[in-house]
């Protein structure tokens, strides 16, 4: 603390940080913010406090300046350039009965190298510095790159890159911006239904690449996208209150409908992070199990309804900030118990057939591949019906052991060309815990079965932690 009080000289920076000083002496700006200069790394309280208005100081920045090629703050930017590929190579081609034409020959993966596949991508603490943030000048291993809420440039496009040129997922996230950049500065206009939607399916998108990001501390999944929450939240008139561990409460029980990548390896931390129910609550990629152009074209239906939700914050005034505990009270019809076959445990065979045409996985993944299931465990009876878990330990068992009870929630139905699949949950009740408290285990879907036959399982209330 003394010596940032009496000053450092730049020559002791590490070299990122000096060049970006650099960049911000050639741009003739007189400030510049590093966390880790800036925040006090050995308090936590003045880490808390400054983490939960990060949305600000990304938002009303200049200029967000991105060592991209950087894996550690000692290495250098522009560690493979090679100005020969910076300008487009012109070739013309002469066809026999055709008019010459010329064409442009760029490197195919140069924006992969530099940008999309960088070491910066994959922290999580950076993603909302590129969402929130304006604009972006990126010093990577080739050239200089610029993004903003209009366009996205480098030195070989240096007056905007072909939108044919960039990959799916880079459109996309330059689409988001410019719609971001078009609601924020229509202040008191209203949207329609449609827009409102698409709103939701950005938030959808942000949290899957979200999720393909990593964190040093477990703890901090919630805290390093509070900036992008809040500034979801500020913009579409939402509440502190609608904000629930992750998603939205408008979107339930749509939102719950999430599930792992197979074949990479997933897991739920030993410490606390969310409740089984959310997304944050896993650490390893996801994705939603639908899609804004999907959804627009098919009829869905609701098949639970959520009847109270609790959570429990680490800090009672930071709503998109960490969590301590939390559940959901829902009404829906529970299927089981069922064997980790998918085999129903009851004479019905109506039930037991479409059970067989379900697609399923469980959420978590070892890293030898093998399914994985966890929970807490010592929890009190009488307080986690609240969501209140304090003291809770959390217990994994693999498929070789001897799993929990499985039970199926769907959560809802949707028609596609004259068939309708149900979507919804694998849930998990543990011995010695109330016969109404259940634990997220996995998901399922393209489940078939008329809604006669799922009225024949009995609808019932249940907690889920």
């Amino acid at each position: 603390m003394q010596v940032l009080l009496h000053g450092i000289p730049i020559l002791d920076l590490p070299l990122s940080y000096k060049e970006a000083i650099l960049v911000c002496q050639a741009l003739d700006v007189s400030y510049i913010w590093i966390d880790s200069l800036c925040i006090i790394q050995d308090s936590k309280d003045d880490w808390t406090r400054e983490a939960a208005v990060m949305q600000d100081v990304y938002q009303n920045s200049i200029l967000n300046i991105c060592a991209s090629a950087a894996a550690e703050n000692s290495e250098a930017s522009f560690q493979c350039r090679d100005t020969s590929l910076i300008v487009p190579l012109e070739v013309d081609v002469v066809s026999e009965g055709a008019e010459m034409r010329r064409y442009q020959l760029v490197a195919s993966e140069y924006i992969g190298n530099d940008i999309l596949n960088s070491p910066l991508r994959s922290r999580a603490w950076v993603y909302q510095e590129g969402v929130l943030s304006k604009r972006s000048l990126s010093l990577t291993q080739g050239q200089l790159w610029w993004e903003c809420r209009q366009t996205m440039a480098c030195e070989t496009y240096p007056l905007g890159m072909p939108f044919n040129l960039l990959p799916e997922n880079q459109a996309a996230r330059l689409r988001a911006r410019k719609e971001l950049s078009r609601h924020s500065q229509a202040s008191g206009s209203s949207f329609s239904e449609h827009e409102i939607g698409r709103k939701y399916w950005r938030w959808y998108n942000s949290i899957e690449h979200y999720s393909e990001c990593g964190l040093t501390q477990p703890t901090d999944k919630l805290v390093a996208l509070s900036g992008v929450a809040q500034s979801y939240r500020n913009l579409n008139g939402l509440q502190d209150e609608d904000y629930i561990a992750g998603c939205w409460k408008s979107q339930l029980p749509y939102a719950l409908c999430w599930r792992t990548i197979r074949l990479k390896w997933t897991y739920r931390p030993p410490v606390y992070i969310a409740p089984s129910w959310s997304w944050a609550s896993i650490e390893g990629a996801l994705y939603y199990d639908f899609s804004a152009e999907e959804m627009e074209k098919v009829s869905t239906k609701s098949l639970c309804q959520i009847k109270d939700i609790k959570l429990h914050h680490v800090h009672a005034h930071y709503k998109t900030g960490p969590l301590r505990g939390g559940c959901i009270h829902v009404c829906g019809h529970i299927i089981g118990p069922i064997t980790q076959e998918f085999e129903y445990l009851t004479e019905d065979h109506e039930i037991q057939h479409a059970l067989q045409t379900a697609h399923w996985g469980f959420d978590e993944t070892s890293v030898n591949g093998y399914s994985v299931v966890s929970y807490l465990d010592q929890l009190e009876p009488d307080l986690c019906q609240d969501g209140h878990v304090d003291g809770a330990s959390r217990k994994s068992a693999t498929q070789a052991d001897e799993c929990p009870q499985l039970s199926l929630l769907p959560v809802f139905e949707r028609l596609v060309n004259s068939e309708t699949f149900m979507h919804g949950l694998i849930l998990g009740q543990i011995p010695g815990q109330p016969g109404n408290v259940f634990h997220r285990f996995g998901y399922f879907n393209r489940l078939q079965m008329s809604s006669d036959v799922l009225g024949r399982v009995p609808s019932r209330a249940v907690v889920l932690i």
